[in-house]
């Protein structure tokens, strides 16, 4: 009877750790999440992303893809050696040759790189794509460069139209008194590829009362920007991105004031924007 409690007393023993030890799994993991965004704050979908412990990426630790939400989450022991390699972005974003995973959460945002095209034939812009940097003349006889306007306003619209458009005509005075409002956040450039000269546009300026710059371009900026309407506005955010394409004329001057304050918002998240009823209200609204 005693040897059986002593037994019993011994397997006890070796079932309860004594004080101050704490068992741990051996192969306890920890959770990792990267999101790949812009400057910005908009998410990356379907992007590629490699995992490696050390940057000389020998060692693999996980394959896979951002979420629809820009997420991508993996299980591994804790380690500050971690890098992650992004690959797939749009054209005009500065890609690292990897990243530190320095948090259990870490955010990528590349740079995007406004780079100058000296030739745009050939060249065409949609809805999300990051412009390339340019330089327009105006009329007035400034040259006005897309990077150098990004340093002192928050986005830059460009209004394509031509001499005899009607629904140009019809617009301008809208455009002209919300650009009154906002011209010390927003710059328009006003350019026509059709029919202009900088003696022509100077004078339909005056006619107009019109302040903001206006000029005659290259006719290749048709093509570029797939101008199927006129006039078509085009809005370019504070990171370079085109954000906004809206192809017809607009006659209320709420709808573009409503434009100008989404895009120099201080609280503005980068997005694409579809349709302008989505951030406008109606006069009077």
């Amino acid at each position: 009877m005693i040897k059986r409690i002593i037994s019993l007393f011994i397997l006890f023993s070796l079932l309860i750790p004594s004080a101050g030890c704490t068992l741990q799994p051996a192969d306890t993991k920890q959770e990792y999440t990267i999101t790949v965004t812009t400057e910005g704050g908009m998410v990356f979908s379907e992007i590629p992303v490699t995992i490696y412990k050390g940057a000389d990426k020998k060692d693999l630790v996980w394959r896979g893809e951002t979420s629809v939400d820009g997420k991508a989450s993996f299980s591994a022991a804790a380690s500050d050696e971690y890098v992650a390699i992004i690959e797939g972005l749009p054209e005009g974003y500065g890609i690292k040759e990897y990243y530190p995973i320095d948090a259990y959460e870490t955010v990528i945002a590349p740079e995007i790189l406004l780079e100058e095209k000296e030739e745009l034939s050939g060249i065409s812009y949609d809805l999300g794509d990051i412009i390339h940097d340019f330089a327009v003349s105006g009329a007035d006889g400034k040259e006005y460069r897309l990077s150098e306007l990004l340093k002192t306003k928050k986005a830059v619209v460009l209004n394509f139209w031509y001499l005899n458009c009607q629904p140009c005509r019809m617009e301008f005075p809208y455009l002209e008194e919300a650009y009154q409002q906002y011209n010390g956040k927003i710059e328009v450039l006003a350019l026509d590829p059709v029919d202009g000269t900088d003696t022509s546009v100077s004078a339909f300026a005056d006619e107009m009362k019109l302040s903001f710059p206006m000029g005659a371009c290259d006719p290749v900026w048709e093509s570029v920007m797939d101008i199927a309407a006129y006039p078509t506005t085009v809005v370019i955010d504070r990171y370079g991105m085109i954000a906004m394409i809206h192809k017809g004329y607009i006659t209320e001057t709420q709808t573009f004031t409503d434009i100008f304050e989404y895009f120099t918002s201080d609280g503005y998240v980068q997005s694409t924007v579809k349709n302008i009823n989505d951030i406008s209200r109606k006069e009077g609204e």
